[in-house]
């Protein structure tokens, strides 16, 4: 139950990476929040991709989330509320976020660090993301300890059309053990692949699908795998709102998630 909920955590990473992914005009602002998508190459652009005399010193966004997951043998459900905080400044962008579990009434908060770079083409956009996680474990064993994760998530997007685009990415997770004086839990390494496509409804909306694979975090344990359906409004250059529904499987479990998300931009 674990594993799934950490696999919800990289894919929800994944999708958040997307953002500045597509950029006609090269300006660094991604077609999906690029209000002037036309601008000229030489033009210095403020964070909603129009051109602007004052000098640019990036931008800070802030998304709260509210996910009600569902445990399909039990048919329990649970609501968890998370948020991220990043700053972006042209192709970088440092994050902050919360992944609070509280799956079978156990509280586990974890926080995530990473920092994200984007490499732009015409058709083609590299992204590098790596981080930890600074794992909160909860438990009536005092004296246990959880080390921390570090993970990596290199991934490639390519503009099929103004309109569509199809990415991959492939994220590697080093894996904190669980230890006290009496037991050591040493867990695997992670390893995902996630294939999918985004398709831009309008210059402020936009619709993805996508698939993963992840190796299981226990050994003996059967793999994973997710489908995930992701919606995102621009409802001004300030506010943002979206919609996300996965189901996550294997051969022993399964569990659906149903998330909405506001975002805000700071300048």
């Amino acid at each position: 139950m674990k594993h799934l909920l950490y696999l919800f955590t990289i894919m929800t990473f994944q999708t958040s990476l997307l953002y500045g992914f597509y950029d006609t005009d090269m300006d660094g602002i991604d077609n999906l929040h690029d209000i002037c998508p036309q601008s000229s190459l030489d033009a210095i652009v403020n964070q909603y991709g129009c051109a602007t005399p004052q000098h640019i010193n990036g931008y800070i966004q802030l998304e709260v989330t509210q996910s009600l997951f569902f445990q399909e043998k039990n048919t329990k459900h649970h609501n968890v509320r998370n948020f991220s905080l990043s700053y972006s400044l042209s192709q970088w962008r440092f994050t902050f976020a919360t992944n609070n579990e509280s799956l079978n009434d156990n509280a586990e908060e974890d926080y995530y660090y990473y920092l994200s770079y984007s490499l732009p083409s015409h058709q083609f956009n590299t992204q590098f993301s790596f981080g930890t996680k600074f794992a909160s474990l909860q438990t009536e064993e005092k004296e246990t300890k959880r080390k921390n994760d570090f993970f990596v998530i290199i991934g490639e997007s390519y503009q099929y059309n103004e309109k569509q685009s199809f990415f991959y990415y492939f994220s590697y997770t080093k894996s904190g053990e669980t230890y006290n004086p009496n037991y050591t839990i040493d867990y695997q390494n992670i390893r995902n692949h996630s294939i999918g496509t985004t398709y831009q409804w309008t210059p402020r909306s936009y619709t993805e699908l996508s698939l993963s694979y992840e190796n299981a975090l226990y050994q003996n344990m059967p793999d994973y795998h997710a489908f995930s359906w992701y919606q995102s409004y621009q409802l001004s250059p300030i506010y943002t709102l979206s919609m996300e529904y996965r189901r996550v499987h294997s051969q022993e479990e399964s569990f659906q998630k149903l998330s909405l998300s506001i975002g805000v931009t700071f300048d």
